[in-house]
């Protein structure tokens, strides 16, 4: 998987988009992914994709923010345990990442991994 790949679980109760944010060092290195959710209130405001965005509206749910290895990721994809999404294009994924460092509920270890990995942080 790499920045802008767009996943799914195909079973269980976890019906969000997944998005990858940063590419990877190396295959089996981790990624940094955050999920698109449904808008509700409380909803953390700093990336709202609408359906000019992608086909899938809502907000980023940074605090939702993990590391995923990137070899595990493309395994599932391999054994169908998730599907891949249309990407997401460059420009959508400059505003997630910039949304990453202006979000209070990213969590630190994700946004250090971007740091590293020289993702775009404001």
């Amino acid at each position: 998987m790499k920045r802008g790949d767009v996943y799914s679980f195909t079973s269980g109760p976890d019906r969000h988009r997944h998005i990858v944010i940063s590419n990877p060092a190396t295959s089996s290195d981790e990624v940094v992914v955050v999920n698109l959710t449904s808008q509700k209130p409380g909803s953390d405001p700093t990336c709202v994709l609408d359906a000019r965005d992608y086909e899938w509206v809502g907000v980023i749910f940074y605090l939702m923010a993990r590391l995923e290895k990137n070899d595990e990721l493309d395994s599932w994809v391999v054994y169908g345990k998730i599907k891949k999404e249309r990407r997401m294009r460059p420009e959508l994924m400059d505003r997630i990442t910039a949304g990453f460092g202006i979000s209070l509920d990213s969590p630190q270890a994700c946004m250090d991994k971007l740091k590293v990995l020289g993702g775009k942080l404001p």
